[in-house]
């Protein structure tokens, strides 16, 4: 997300869902109900807040 003109490069921000992708669907997060089903939804809010924060979330490291 440090990236200049990250939110507007498509690879990034594929990479970075990606990325969310594999995390939703690692072994700890197995049990959650329903997390595999609605993945593209959550994936897709975590996208958007984490653009809508960036400057919050650049700030925290």
């Amino acid at each position: 997300m440090k990236l200049v003109g990250f939110w507007e490069s498509i690879p990034a921000r594929n990479k970075l869902k990606a990325e969310i992708q594999e995390i939703l669907l690692a072994p700890e997060f197995a049990k959650v109900p329903n997390l595999i089903k609605n993945r593209a939804h959550i994936i897709s809010r975590v996208m958007e807040i984490a653009e809508k924060n960036n400057d919050i979330i650049l700030l925290a490291d």
